[in-house]
């Protein structure tokens, strides 16, 4: 029994003499190596065996594979601006490569990318913004805008002895005024001559204009809702650092005032307000300069403000 035994089992084991049998046992040894399995110390002895011993490897092997590559897809895609900056930085190297640009320039636009980054991040959240309902889009807009809102004064809460005379601006205006902004961002000392007659609101960076700094949360260009373009005050606009910037020019926010009548009427009040302020400032200062009558832009002026002092006195009386 015992010689009957070992017959069949060396009957049974892989003929090392056999082309097919050598070949089976190469192969299983490769998927053996190439997924890194290991060689145990339980191996085949029979070709059946050697054939499901490298079909389950390569089962195996293709379902770890498929788990290690979802894990990876999961964690590339936690964080996609970091994974859309990267391929554009890649993208302008290789733009500056091929174009042979001079490496401070190279390390300028570098820069730029980097700081970038920031102003993707902002214009992915306006870009969400347009998803919503009208009014989880106010909700949402009012939490992100409520600073450089309470900056822009005519679109504050107006109050006259303790007694509101206009209330703050709508929720739905507001979500409009961000959603229908446009954002630029600038380099530094950067001219930024594009932002000259639009109302302008900081969300990143420095800017500076007539002997002012805006910051964070900080808004400028608030007369450009005066119809007279002359009294528009021209200064230069200079970034001091890397600076998003949100703006909007009269033309549009007009568009978007059509929409909110009593918003129309809190800014027709305030442009009125703006107007007789920037009167007075300019007959000032012919009176300052000595120049009284030599302007026809100041006599009008003065004609004007003369007009509204009388009516002042007259409301008065």
């Amino acid at each position: 029994t015992n010689d009957d035994e070992i017959f069949h089992a060396v009957r049974d084991t892989a003929n090392p003499c056999s082309g097919a049998d050598v070949y089976l046992a190469a192969l299983h040894w490769s998927v053996m190596t190439i997924t890194s399995i290991g060689y145990g110390d339980v191996v085949p002895v029979r070709g059946e065996e050697y054939v499901v011993g490298v079909v389950c490897m390569l089962i195996g092997g293709a379902s770890w594979a498929y788990i290690i590559g979802a894990g990876c897809s999961v964690i590339s895609a936690m964080d996609p601006v970091t994974v859309e900056f990267e391929q554009r930085m890649d993208a302008l190297n290789y733009m500056a490569a091929d174009q042979m640009l001079p490496y401070d320039l190279r390390y300028r636009l570098r820069e730029y990318m980097r700081e970038a980054k920031g102003h993707e991040v902002f214009e992915r959240t306006r870009g969400l913004l347009s998803l919503f309902s009208p009014k989880v889009k106010a909700s949402c807009a009012k939490e992100i805008s409520k600073k450089w809102v309470s900056s822009i004064w005519y679109f504050r809460e107006m109050k006259v002895d303790n007694k509101v005379i206009f209330p703050a601006a709508d929720d739905h205006f507001i979500a409009s005024l961000t959603t229908g902004m446009i954002a630029q961002m600038f380099e530094r000392r950067e001219d930024c001559f594009v932002l000259e007659d639009r109302l302008c609101v900081m969300h990143r960076g420095a800017l500076a204009r007539s002997g002012k700094v805006f910051t964070y949360g900080c808004s400028f260009g608030e007369e450009i809702i005066i119809q007279d373009r002359s009294l528009l005050p021209r200064a230069p606009i200079v970034a001091l650092t890397y600076a998003d910037v949100a703006s909007v020019s009269n033309v549009e926010l007009d568009k978007i005032l059509q929409e909110f009548p009593p918003e129309a009427k809190r800014v027709r009040r305030a442009a009125l307000q703006i107007t007789m302020k920037r009167i007075a400032l300019v007959v000032h200062m012919e009176e300052a300069l000595g120049i009284v009558g030599s302007s026809a832009v100041g006599t009008k002026y003065r004609n004007l403000l003369a007009q509204a002092v009388k009516v002042g006195e007259y409301m008065i009386a």
